[in-house]
């Protein structure tokens, strides 16, 4: 926190806690500070000393604001899941009182939740960040760690040339990490190592996580270009397209393709010349439902 920004409680929305942690005892670290954790099921608990409880009676939710209101050594306090007794009117005075303490202390205070409940009267106190899902860089990087940890048990080999890990890359993005490893697991059970094969199973898994939207629908089709007759311009421009999405594009500064707009009278293909795009990238398809967007 600077002079700049004297926010002293941050609300993180976020489904990733374990990410958000790491990241916030990095930087807990940087500040040479403490780093607390609180849950209803542990209490509060030092980060540094994880099998060490640090305050068995902090484990009421106004029994941890009064914990955080009385210590004076530079700490990050972290409230997981702690939505629920925001509404509350005691929670809510103490969260305000603590709010204005805070703001001259070296103590922040930060709310960790899947969810944003935040009171009228707290508006002003709390600054909301929604944490955005991990970067393809991230992804990247939770893949050579996931492989790191295969190579050492020497259970599952690993085979993906270049093109391949870009592309299995690309097939998990807006995926959390948690989610991409599940993924990888569930294919790992069938194809028995990291490769080729892994991809369709990633694609698959995001299907299951995009169900769950309302207005989010995975068309699946398993046909490409082939099943699509004449628009031999179109085919064309999405052809010479396709490498624009690797990693040597990007590393060369090549800006990926952003969309692509189809118009025309119904039955010429625009439908399925989606369809066939996703195929041939091999990218999820997804259809929007306006109807459901604006329906109440």
């Amino acid at each position: 926190r600077t002079p700049q920004d004297p926010v002293p409680i941050l609300y993180l929305v976020t489904w990733e806690e374990e990410r958000v942690l790491r990241e916030v005892e990095s930087a807990a670290v940087q500040r040479r500070a403490m780093c607390l954790v609180w849950t209803e099921t542990e209490g509060l608990r030092n980060v540094a000393l994880p099998k060490e409880q640090e305050d068995r009676r902090a484990r009421e939710p106004a029994a941890v604001l009064a914990r955080v209101q009385r210590d004076s050594k530079p700490a990050v306090y972290v409230l997981v899941d702690f939505h629920p007794y925001m509404e509350q009117p005691a929670i809510r005075r103490r969260l305000r009182d603590l709010a204005h303490e805070l703001v001259a202390s070296n103590k922040t205070l930060i709310i960790v939740s899947p969810r944003l409940v935040l009171p009228f009267e707290l508006q002003k106190e709390v600054k909301v960040i929604d944490v955005p899902l991990p970067s393809r860089d991230e992804l990247d990087q939770h893949l050579d760690a996931i492989h790191a940890r295969l190579e050492e048990k020497r259970e599952v080999p690993v085979r993906l040339d270049r093109r391949q890990r870009d592309e299995l890359i690309r097939s998990a993005q807006g995926m959390t990490l948690q989610e991409f490893e599940q993924a990888l697991a569930l294919a790992v059970v069938r194809t028995r190592a990291i490769d080729a094969e892994v991809i369709p199973f990633v694609l698959k898994e995001k299907e299951q996580i995009v169900r769950k939207s309302t207005a989010l629908e995975c068309v699946s089709w398993e046909r490409g270009f082939e099943a699509v007759g004449g628009l031999d311009q179109l085919k064309g421009w999405l052809t010479a397209r396709k490498d624009a999405f690797g990693a040597e594009a990007r590393n060369f500064g090549l800006p990926a393709p952003r969309g692509l707009c189809l118009i025309g009278v119904q039955g010429c293909g625009k439908s399925l010349s989606a369809k066939a795009v996703a195929r041939f990238y091999r990218v999820p398809l997804l259809r929007l439902d306006v109807g459901r967007l604006f329906a109440g």
